[in-house]
Formats: C-alpha cells, sequence, structure tokens
C-alpha cells in the first residue's frame, strides 16, 4: 500500500510538473487521448440506439457486441488530431491567460471568493466558445473534403444547438474548476470532462455529415430504398 501511495505520489509530481514546464505537448497529448475516447464513446452510443430501435422492430434478438473493427478509425483520427493540434495548444494557452486578465480586469472582485470564477467563465462561454465550436466544425469540413458551402451549412444547423448545449454543461464544470484547482491543474480536468463534450460534438458532426450525404443524394437522384436508408441512419444519429 506504501509502495502504491508513493508511486501515485511521484506520478503526480510528474504529471503536475509537464503540466507547468511543457504545457503545449503535455495538453497536446491528452487532448489526443481523450478524442479518441470522447469519439468512440460517440460511434458506440450511435450503434447502441441503432441496434435497440432496429430490435424492436424485429423478432431476432441476437446478440451481437460492440467491438473495435465496429469504430471509424478514420473519423476517430481525424476528432484526435483537433484534439492534438488544436484544442491542446489553445487551452495551454487561453487558461493562463484568462487567470491573469481577470486578476487585473474583473468587474466581479467585489463578490470576493466567487467574482473571479464567475468572470472567467463568462469570458470562456462567451469569447472562446463560439469560435472553438466554429474551429471544430471546420476543421472537420477540411479533413472531409467539404468546402465553403457545407461548412457554411453546418455551422447553420449545428452551431447553435452545440452553443446551448456548451451553455447547459460547462458553466458549473468551470466554475468549480476555477474556483478550486490551481492552474496547472485546470486544463488536465476540463479535459477530462470534455469526454462527455468531444462525444457529442462528434456525433453533431456525424449528424451534420448525414444530412449533407442526403442532401447531395438527392440533388443527385437517389433510388427511393436509398433514400429511405439515409433518412433511418440520419433518426438514429
Amino acid at each position: 500500500m506504501t509502495k502504491m501511495r508513493s508511486f501515485a505520489k511521484r506520478l503526480l509530481h510528474r504529471a503536475q510538473h509537464l503540466m507547468e514546464h511543457r504545457p503545449i505537448t503535455s495538453n497536446s497529448i491528452l487532448c489526443f487521448s481523450l478524442w479518441v475516447a470522447g469519439d468512440s464513446l460517440a460511434q458506440y452510443s450511435e450503434y447502441k440506439m441503432a441496434k435497440d430501435k432496429t430490435e424492436s422492430t424485429r423478432c431476432d434478438h441476437r446478440h451481437e457486441s460492440f467491438s473495435l473493427d465496429k469504430l471509424d478509425l478514420i473519423r476517430t483520427g481525424q476528432c484526435a488530431s483537433y484534439g492534438a493540434f488544436v484544442t491542446g495548444p489553445l487551452i495551454a494557452i487561453w487558461y493562463p491567460l484568462l487567470e491573469k486578465f481577470s486578476k487585473k480586469a474583473n468587474p466581479l472582485e467585489k463578490y470576493k471568493v466567487w467574482g473571479g470564477p464567475v468572470f472567467k467563465v463568462l469570458l470562456d462561454q462567451f469569447l472562446m466558445d463560439p469560435p472553438t465550436i466554429v474551429a471544430f466544425f471546420g476543421y472537420m469540413n477540411i479533413c472531409e473534403g467539404g468546402n465553403m458551402e457545407t461548412f457554411q451549412r453546418k455551422i447553420k444547423n449545428e452551431f447553435l444547438t452545440s452553443w446551448l448545449a456548451s451553455m447547459a454543461f460547462w458553466p458549473v464544470v468551470l466554475l468549480g474548476t476555477f474556483r478550486f484547482l490551481p492552474i496547472y491543474a485546470q486544463a488536465p480536468l476540463i479535459n477530462a470532462c470534455a469526454i462527455v463534450w468531444d462525444a457529442f460534438l462528434s456525433n453533431r458532426n456525424a449528424a451534420a455529415r448525414v444530412k449533407q450525404t442526403q442532401l447531395s443524394d438527392s440533388k443527385n437522384g437517389e433510388n427511393p430504398k436509398q433514400k429511405e436508408s439515409k433518412q433511418q441512419l440520419l433518426a438514429e444519429i
């Protein structure tokens, strides 16, 4: 037990050292891993929903579990690369800057210990969140070979839904994080909570991609059976 505690203490100290002295590299690696987990979770939930819906309309209830060969590895890789090259470096820079700015100019300072965290949450939600949501859909649009038209359609269909979901999810997480954790520990915890958020964004991007495919097929004169199949997939997502 003592050895385990000693090992955990050394591991925590090492993680703290890396986060303080190599924040961009550390957060990029962490974001890469968490986006893999988030997208895998999204794909599993999509598979489970589709499977449950299929079984509810059939008498055949053969058990078929979700396995790695059912993962869309290209989709997972695209999401993970966004985490490594965009999210990781961005949050490694953003949260220390947010801390410094809130100390210099905080109109909520009169509310004492909660004034700073509330001010930082407001800045994060209204200054940081909208551009990063746009950046995610833009990055995925490029990875999928889309153009400006498909990007604009994604933003039109998915931005508001995603931002409202963010407003419901992140303020609670961020308020506790900014209030109780030191700066170096904020990004790792936020990233850990981001598994759920990453899964949500991955799901919304998949839904947008299905809508785009459905629109393209309708323009190209897709036959009714194919159209019905795409509509069923869209409903599942």
